[in-house]
């Protein structure tokens, strides 16, 4: 049935960002350490500054997108146990989730991408694979941030109108 191909289909998306979001994850806390580490010694504090804040945005960037990921298999999980229709504000809400999930990879790649300089975007550079990787994952259309908003926004004012149409049938 559709609604069990598209639960699967969602299922190997989530686990595929979850394992690119776990591997910038890695590469980055060891890429940047190492670095940090080198770079303390030979730059100026005010350098240091701009490391130390790239650091901190690419690090709440991974972890925003994986807990993101997390709460989304939960929430499929959920509507799997209780055993009811799936909504099409829930539909719109797990892809609004992905789609924001995907683009906070997409951020945090960019800004080591940017901190790593042209090296990065060498052929067999590990930055260049996980970069393509992403971009040619975030290219499919159910990780599109604008259209998946838009819908999310739609069915929460749907929502939200026929909450008030119950509310006024019960007064």
């Amino acid at each position: 049935n559709s609604k069990g191909e598209s639960s699967v289909l969602s299922r190997s998306v989530v686990g595929e960002y979850r394992l690119k979001v776990s591997s910038i994850a890695e590469f980055s806390k060891g890429s940047c350490a190492s670095s940090f580490k080198r770079d303390a010694s030979i730059i100026s504090s005010k350098e240091r500054a701009t490391s130390q804040l790239r650091l901190g945005n690419v690090a709440m960037l991974v972890m925003k997108a994986e807990n993101t990921l997390r709460a989304s298999a939960k929430k499929m999980e959920d509507m799997t146990v209780r055993g009811r229709r799936v909504s099409m504000r829930e539909v719109a809400e797990l892809h609004m989730m992905a789609a924001d999930a995907v683009r906070d990879a997409r951020h945090a790649m960019a800004i080591i991408l940017e901190a790593s300089g042209a090296h990065a975007h060498f052929e067999g550079s590990e930055l260049e694979r996980i970069n393509r990787d992403i971009l040619t994952g975030s290219g499919h259309a159910v990780f599109e941030i604008d259209g998946a908003a838009e819908n999310y926004g739609k069915t929460l004012l749907t929502s939200l109108a026929r909450q008030k149409e119950k509310e006024a049938q019960e007064q």
